[in-house]
């Protein structure tokens, strides 16, 4: 009769927000200590709209930590390193 054996893997994040002048944390994906930033920060740093920010999470280009009570927050490097180009609006006349 064989043995079977059961291995059980526990894994979990955390998310560590340090409060003072500038808020700060490690980031999940690039692993670096960074400053944080709400969307709304965001989108005024970048001066792009709020949607825009929102758009550019959904596609991964900003990393995001979300915190237990649901607030999120934008890395900084992601922010820095990986913005595309301004947002152009494109209008047009029917």
């Amino acid at each position: 009769m064989k043995n079977k054996t059961t291995i059980t893997v526990e894994t979990w994040n955390q998310t560590i927000v340090r409060k003072g002048r500038q808020n700060a944390a490690i980031c999940q994906l690039c692993g670096a200590e960074t400053r944080i930033f709400t969307p709304e920060e965001a989108a005024s740093l970048a001066q792009i709209p709020i949607l825009e920010i929102y758009r550019r999470i959904e596609n991964g280009v900003f990393h995001v930590l979300e915190t237990q009570d649901g607030s999120r927050f934008i890395c900084g490097n992601s922010l820095g390193e990986k913005s595309e180009p301004p947002f152009t609006r494109i209008e047009s006349r029917l």
